[in-house]
């Protein structure tokens, strides 16, 4: 689902997926920002990313899906 979200056009940039359910918001937080798409490579996503996951455990790189992170492989699994 994130993944065909992040691919709609005129999505909402600042929360594209509401928070619907408790899970949702215990793993992914309030909120998930979609992020420009940037080629794979291009060193300008890191630091948009980084910005847009200031608030955030999780955002959505736009035309591609999601993206995580986590202290460990294991931890961004979970």
């Amino acid at each position: 689902m994130a993944t065909a979200v992040a691919c709609m056009p005129d999505v909402n940039e600042a929360n594209p997926i509401p928070p619907l359910t408790p899970y949702f918001v215990m793993r992914v937080g309030r909120t998930m920002p979609v992020v420009p798409y940037y080629r794979p490579g291009d060193a300008a996503m890191e630091p948009a990313i980084r910005a847009a996951a200031r608030d955030a455990r999780a955002v959505l790189l736009a035309n591609h899906g999601p993206v995580v992170s986590g202290r460990s492989l294991s931890d961004a699994v979970y």
